[in-house]
């Protein structure tokens, strides 16, 4: 993953993942993306965001 070109001292996100399915057939929090469940990828692209890790 590549750094984002600016970061940001105050942030606030959200990662939504959730609902019934339907379509998906299959719990979207355990989704794989890139060897790793798509929330935690997605964690860390808002991580990188900002300056202050958590």
């Amino acid at each position: 993953m590549t750094q984002p070109a600016a970061t940001f001292e105050e942030v606030t996100g959200a990662i939504l993942i959730g609902g019934q399915s339907r379509r998906l057939g299959r719990d979207k929090v355990l989704l794989p993306y890139d060897g790793k469940p798509l929330a935690v990828h997605l964690h860390g692209i808002l991580n990188s965001l900002s300056r202050r890790s958590s």
